[in-house]
């Protein structure tokens, strides 16, 4: 889990700098589609960090169905558009919007259970074919449905859609994609039906309680003229330094980098920094250790401990450590810009 953070860091930061610096609409919407995708695999991330514990963070929030629908769209379009063009097939989408409440859930996960049953709908069109998702509202549930013109799914096959472990279609597939997607919908406390027969497609319906809350729109990120500062950033793998040295620069700092903690702290005897960013998990000297050694040579300068370990580190552990931000992997420019209004509000 670490090391995919640490990963999807590199991805993340790269696309959003990009992002900031291209006009064009179609190059726009891909690079979109890359950095939700790099979003939704952090989700899945912290869901495996989370798999064993026993308080597990709910991240449930207001939702637009509707978009949720585009957004995967977007993510999987590659699949349904670009690859069965390249093999000579015609996969047509439509969809059919009804206007809908929100609904409570978590957005990542919700994604992952479209995209596992778009990607079913496509395979189950091996001649081309037409897949349409619509959205409606009854009572208090909002539903979505996707169908298909497919071959249709046999009545043994339908009975153990999600049992785990089961597949249909060869010993390549885990038969993991139905039962993650059925947990998934359980926990929204949501329900799936499954209506197929064989030569006449497939329509798989969901639904979820509504509620009357609003979508929170993230505010744009603001790049800074005012307050520039001058930043250490100490981490041992080039590839996360790099980027994150990039967004800093992008958000109008200024940087000095170190590829380990102690040419990190011999740095702070060369000049003076307002704020220190290190990596946790370093060969030879730990951000732990490097969090004490900045407090000892300069106790009024910031700590920000950047880590792919995220929540499994407790606010008692850093400030037992003299650290006084924790910026989990992978970071976005918003998280990073934030964190530094937080530092500068503390020094006052």
């Amino acid at each position: 889990a670490h090391d995919f953070n640490n990963t999807l860091a590199g991805i993340l930061g790269n696309v959003q700098i990009i992002l900031d610096s291209i006009e064009d609409p179609e190059l726009r919407d891909r690079l979109e589609a890359v950095e939700l995708a790099a979003l939704d695999g952090a989700a899945t991330i912290k869901r495996i960090q989370e798999f064993s514990r026993v308080n597990r963070d709910t991240d449930f929030e207001p939702l637009a169905i509707n978009d949720l629908i585009n957004d995967t769209l977007k993510i999987t379009s590659p699949i349904w558009k670009d690859q069965a063009q390249k093999d000579g097939l015609s996969i047509e989408v439509e969809t059919d919007f009804d206007e809908i409440p929100n609904v409570k859930g978590n957005a990542p996960e919700l994604r992952e259970v479209l995209t596992n049953m778009l990607i079913n709908a496509v395979e189950a069109m091996p001649e081309g074919g037409k897949v349409k998702l619509s959205t409606w509202s009854e009572g208090d549930r909002v539903f979505m449905a996707i169908s298909d013109t497919g071959e249709g799914i046999p009545d043994d096959v339908r009975d153990r859609l999600f049992d785990p472990f089961y597949s249909s279609k060869g010993p390549t597939n885990s038969g993991l994609g139905l039962s993650v997607a059925y947990g998934i919908v359980c926990r929204h406390e949501g329900n799936i039906e499954v209506v197929s027969s064989r030569g006449d497609g497939t329509t798989f319906t969901l639904d979820f309680p509504s509620t009357e809350e609003a979508v929170e729109r993230p505010d744009p990120v603001e790049e800074r003229e005012a307050d520039k500062e001058v930043i250490l950033v100490i981490d041992d793998d080039d590839s996360v330094r790099n980027v994150l040295v990039a967004m800093l620069k992008h958000l109008g700092h200024e940087v000095v980098f170190a590829a380990d903690g102690p040419s990190g702290i011999e740095k702070l005897s060369e000049t003076h920094f307002s704020m220190v960013l290190t990596d946790l998990g370093m060969p030879g000297m730990s951000g732990w250790e490097v969090a004490n050694a900045v407090k000892e040579k300069s106790p009024d300068t910031p700590v920000v401990l950047i880590t792919g370990w995220g929540r499994e580190i407790c606010a008692k552990e850093a400030e037992t450590n003299q650290v006084d931000y924790v910026l989990p992997k992978p970071f976005q420019l918003c998280n990073i810009s934030a964190m530094i209004d937080e530092m500068q509000t503390m020094r006052g």
